[in-house]
């Protein structure tokens, strides 16, 4: 059986876009679009409801037939992809709350340490839409504002 990868974590775009200099020289740095799907699986033929995705990411991007993870799981997935630790290390195991979710990342910390951060600290602008985490909602968008990004537009307001 062949296996599809479309960065499956969960629904969020993370635009990039900023400059650095290069020995001296302004140098334009390469514009980065990071696309996060959720659910799709194969054996439940989740693309089949999703012919977008499959059209624009697969057909006219990238087709894997294996790979790997640490962890299947949505929100513990993101969270490694977002800070560069595993969930054991993160301490991140679960979709929601109490386990997981916006809440468990901001009480671990990672909010002031996780990739839209490094990124704009290298003088990148930051952009996402969608779903960032699991629980991260109209209740709490504010408890605190998700660091790092210069603007975004979802459930919550941009910082």
């Amino acid at each position: 059986m062949k296996l599809t990868l479309v960065a499956a974590l969960c629904t969020a775009v993370i635009g990039v876009t900023g400059q650095q200099q290069v020995l001296g020289q302004q140098s334009d740095p390469p514009n980065i679009v990071l696309i996060l799907t959720d659910d799709q699986d194969v054996r439940l033929s989740s693309l089949d409801y999703m012919p977008l995705v499959k059209k624009h990411l697969i057909d006219k991007g990238t087709y894997y037939d294996k790979h790997y993870c640490t962890t299947a799981v949505c929100c513990p997935a993101r969270v490694t992809l977002m800070t560069g630790k595993a969930a054991h290390n993160t301490n991140i195991t679960d979709v929601n709350p109490p386990y997981g979710g916006y809440p468990k990342f901001v009480r671990q910390g990672f909010n002031s340490a996780y990739l839209p951060v490094w990124l704009q600290e290298a003088g990148y602008n930051v952009y996402y839409t969608g779903k960032l985490f699991n629980a991260h909602n109209v209740d709490n968008y504010n408890s605190p504002y998700p660091a790092g990004f210069t603007s975004h537009v979802g459930a919550s307001e941009p910082a």
